[in-house]
């Protein structure tokens, strides 16, 4: 493997575990209102049903639709394409952030550390909690769009030398006179 080529794979790789790791701890915890007993969100569940909550509060609904932009972004970097994966990797990351603004109206928060570590937010009817999982999902679309703008300021997308030495000797072009 080229030296250039190594941000192509261990970039998308790190994204890829950081999106497992959101998969696989828990991403939320919300009590209040109709919910007094409090509800916790894993990551998983959330890649699989989180698009559920558009009716019921859009803002969170509408940040799942983050997920199939960090796939297109994924696919534009392995394509080359990397105009293409810095803005899909850019509005994922927006969508990624929409939950913020529907907890930022609660009134206090607190980081804790034990006995799970969490971002509490709390007001006199409500409690959320920001959770490991959210931070993962939020920072593999983020490395995403850092790793896509990376490579995009190294030239033009698939440039000619981008290509070069990737064709065996017999194969390589010549150019015509």
């Amino acid at each position: 493997m080229r030296r250039a080529d190594t941000l192509l794979v261990l970039g998308p790789l790190a994204v890829l575990l950081l999106f497992g790791g959101a998969c696989a701890t828990p991403a939320a915890y919300y009590r209040g209102k109709f919910l007094e007993e409090g509800v916790t969100s894993e990551g998983l569940n959330l890649l699989l049903f989180g698009w559920f909550a558009l009716p019921i509060s859009p803002l969170v609904g509408l940040a799942w639709f983050a997920n199939p932009l960090l796939a297109s972004g994924l696919v534009a970097i392995w394509r080359r394409r990397f105009t293409g994966a810095a803005q899909f990797a850019a509005a994922a990351t927006v969508l990624a952030l929409l939950p913020l603004g529907h907890i930022c109206g609660f009134g206090t928060w607190a980081v804790r550390w034990w006995p799970s570590p969490a971002v509490v937010l709390t007001n006199e009817w409500n409690e959320a909690e920001i959770r490991p999982g959210y931070v993962f999902w939020v920072a593999a679309h983020g490395f995403l769009m850092v790793v896509a703008l990376i490579r995009r300021s190294r030239g033009p997308d698939a440039k000619a030398e981008d290509l070069e030495g990737d064709f065996p000797p017999d194969l390589t072009p010549t150019p015509s006179g």
